[in-house]
Order: structure tokens, then sequence, then C-alpha cells
């Protein structure tokens, strides 16, 4: 692939971190928590919420994000991490991989460009016991009250819980 074509690529993928809602969803429905694989010193372990309209939004934005931005390092090959995340996205997409397990397949071969901690609905988030989501909770809450606990998030926590979620993991 020329220069030229890689780096519209990269421009795209950077762009595209805007086609989202970060940190609190608004009205989008599906997301995941994705941070840079990059040491420290570089820029890596940042992260962020970031959510779509739908299942197949989110898994877009995988494919044409995450092996460009945040970059990895130049001695990978980049269209050959994007081919291999295009595969497995589409194999979710068609329900050949159920996607815990396409996500495990993700962060293999994005490793050092970034890696997926969690995805799923903000319902998932709000609820279910994946040991991520139970980790914001608990932040949450002991943010908050200075409580610790990882239950679900109640109605009347939400527009709190909500707000949180725009400074998690910046």
């Amino acid at each position: 692939m020329s220069d030229d074509k890689l780096q519209a690529r990269i421009d795209r993928a950077e762009s595209n971190w805007n086609s989202g809602a970060q940190g609190d969803p608004g009205t989008y429905t599906w997301g995941l928590f994705s941070y840079g694989d990059a040491p420290g010193a570089m820029g890596g372990g940042v992260g962020m919420f970031i959510w779509f309209p739908s299942r197949n939004d989110l898994l877009d934005f995988i494919a044409s994000t995450l092996p460009y931005s945040p970059p990895g390092p130049t001695s990978l090959d980049c269209e050959a991490v994007a081919s291999e995340t295009a595969a497995i996205v589409e194999n979710m997409k068609c329900g050949r991989l159920a996607d815990p397990d396409g996500i495990a397949q993700l962060n293999k071969v994005l490793q050092h460009f970034s890696q997926i901690t969690w995805a799923g609905t903000f319902t998932q988030l709000l609820t279910e016991p994946h040991p991520y989501a139970q980790e914001v909770r608990a932040a949450f809450r002991m943010e908050d009250r200075d409580i610790w606990s990882d239950d679900a998030i109640t109605e009347a926590e939400e527009p709190a819980f909500r707000g949180f979620l725009n400074m998690w993991g910046i």
C-alpha cells in the first residue's frame, strides 16, 4: 500500500474517534472501552468509552479504526493487522464468533495497537457481572459516596454515573 493510502486510512481512523459518543453514551446503546496499547511514555494506557447506535456501527469502528489509531509500532505491518481485524469483525457480524471470543481474538491481533477491555450495551454496563463493568461501577461509587459496591447501577444513580463515564480512563 502506498504511503498516501495508508495516511488516508490513518486520517480516517483518527476522525472516526469523533463518530461516536465519548464517555456518556447519550442515546447510543452499544459501546466499548478501549485503550492504546503502547508503553506509557508513548501515550499508551489512556482509554475511553465510545458509544454507537448499533452493534454493527461498533464493529465497523473497530475494523476501520483500531488498526490505525492509536498507531502501533512502525515495525509491525498495520495492513496485516487491519486484514485480520476485519476478518474477526466479519465473523462476529455474521454470528460465527461470539462477541467475548471475538474480543479476545481482536486483542491478540491488536496487541501493541489497541486493547478492548469491555464491549456491549449500556444496559450491560449498568447491570451485568462482567469484571470490568463491576470495576467501573465500584469506582463510581467510591468516588461518588466513598463506598465499595459493584452492584447494578440504580435508576437514581444513572445520571451521576453517566457523568462519571466522561472522565473514566483519561
